[in-house]
Order: C-alpha cells, then structure tokens, then sequence
C-alpha cells in the first residue's frame, strides 16, 4: 500500500514525553483556578489559611485491594471541582527487570540514575493508597494557604459481622435526625465517582499502563471535568500547535451537549421517569420470581 512505516518506540515515548507535560501544566492551571473559585466562598482565617470543605476519595486500578495504581482526588464541596490530586504506584517496571542484580556492582551503578526517576512512588498495601494520598493531599494544601481544615467523606470497607454488631448502635446514633439536622452541608460522593469513570475511561483497566499513562490520563480527567472539553485546545497550545477552527467548536459542541444531558436527566421529569423504569423492572422480577418458584438461593442445591 505504500504507507510510510509507524514511529519507532524511542519517537512514540518522546511524544508521550511532550504530550504528558503539556497536560500537566493544563491540569495544574485547572485546579488553580478551582481553588481560587473556591475560596471566595469561604473567609480567610486569622493565620491566612483557609478552613475549606472537601470531598477526598480514592480509586484503583483494580478491585480487590490488590492494584498497583491509585488515585487520590480531593473535590470541593462548594464548586464540585477538583482541587488536587495524588497519583501512586507501587510498580516500576525497569526495577522489576533489574531485581535479580540486586548486590551487584552493577545494579549499584544503575540505581545511582535510576532511583529518582523510579515510577514507584508508594510502599504498602493497596489499601494504604487512600490514607497516604489523602495527607499528601493536605499537606500540599497548607503550603499553598488553601486550607487547614477537611471535611472528608471517604468510602467504607467491608466489617465482620461481629464488628458491625457493636458499632451498630453507634451508628444509629449518629443517623438520627437530631444530629443530622445540625450539619452545615450533606453530599454525596457521585461526583467523585463521575471524576474516578473519567480517569479509567482514558487509561482503561483492561491493558496494562505504566505510571505516566495513568498520569496522563489523571491530568486530562481533571482538565476535562473542572473545565471541559476546551481544556484539549490548551495542551495542544502548550504543544506549540494552533488547534484549527473544526477542532474549536467540535470541543465548543462536545461542551454544549454535555451541559444539555446533564440538565435533561437531572430534570424533575427526567428523574420520574428512571423511577417508573425501575419500579416496573423490580415488579416485573418479583412476578417472574413468584411465577417460577425457587430457582436458585444461595446454599440451597
């Protein structure tokens, strides 16, 4: 066909290279912005800082506990933007490949220049992803006078049942009214979730990817989710390429439709609608169940 042969593996990294960086300072830029929208709702305290609200949440590549990537995002609760990010790796591939020379004189010489450059960022259990990510969250957020204060809502592991047998009381002490009334603010954790789709959208959960991928795929997900689709025009400025006419409103028009899908399906008709689905999906179900009897229960057969 006479086609030109594909880049060698040397090209194709160094527009990784490029591409990464320029999306990181897009990111940065991003959650700049954010944090400055962020603290106009809040009044600075006597020490400078700002006492903010955040929802922090962290999300794997793999369920299980058992992933060697995480991502750790704290969200505002006032603007719903992300305000920073944590991304970890407990995997570095050239260190998994020169683990047998281990001792020697020259995996010595090869981890004096590898070992600031190693893409294995985090020691610990997966678990330990969310909490580590978590401080690192904070403590940046003091060095940037943003906040000195969270308010985290973060998810829940599994407990034995005996364990949950003994915090049960506990815990229906802290769902009473009473007490719930007297919270300043309530939210959820959706937007956190929509932000967690975004990243594995771009750096999917059934290939493997490297620690750069999946920061790449972080900082275009926080571009993406704070400001839109636009944001792709800035890294391809910051790539010293002048996006052409189409590429502008393509993104202007992927903008539009998703501000138009968002109000439809958070409409009040929208909502009674998804209601009526599922009610009549689960009549349905509980009718075919009672027409079959028993088919299948767990321990049963």
């Amino acid at each position: 066909m006479n086609m030109l042969p594909p880049m060698n593996e040397n090209a194709y990294r160094d527009h990784v290279s490029a591409i990464h960086a320029a999306a990181e300072v897009v990111c940065k830029e991003s959650m700049n912005s954010a944090s400055d929208e962020t603290k106009q709702f809040y009044e600075v305290e006597e020490d400078g800082n700002y006492d903010i609200g955040i929802s922090a949440d962290g999300t794997w590549r793999r369920r299980g506990y058992s992933s060697s990537y995480g991502v750790v995002t704290g969200m505002s609760l006032v603007t719903g933007k992300v305000l920073d990010i944590e991304v970890m790796s407990k995997e570095c591939r050239q260190c998994i490949l020169w683990r047998g020379k281990e001792g020697t004189i020259e995996f010595e010489e090869w981890w004096e220049g590898h070992q600031h450059n190693s893409h294995a960022n985090f020691e610990g259990s997966s678990g330990a992803m969310d909490a580590a990510g978590g401080v690192a969250i904070f403590q940046r957020s003091i060095e940037k006078d943003l906040a000195k204060g969270t308010t985290t809502y973060s998810r829940k592991n599994s407990l034995p049942q005996a364990v949950a047998s003994s915090i049960h009381p506990v815990f229906e002490a802290l769902t009473a009214e009473e007490l719930l009334s007297s919270c300043l603010h309530g939210g959820t954790q959706n937007q956190n979730e929509a932000f967690n789709a975004l990243i594995w959208q771009r750096a999917i959960k059934e290939t493997h990817s490297s620690l750069p991928t999946v920061e790449l795929a972080t900082y275009l997900a926080v571009g993406h989710f704070n400001d839109g689709s636009r944001t792709l025009l800035s890294v391809l400025e910051n790539l010293g390429i002048v996006p052409g006419s189409h590429a502008t409103k393509a993104c202007q028009k992927f903008d539009r439709d998703r501000v138009c899908d968002s109000r439809r399906k958070s409409s009040d008709a929208c909502k009674k609608r998804r209601r009526q689905i599922r009610q009549k999906k689960k009549g349905y179900n509980e009718t075919q169940q009672a027409k079959e009897g028993p088919k299948y229960e767990a321990g049963g057969f």
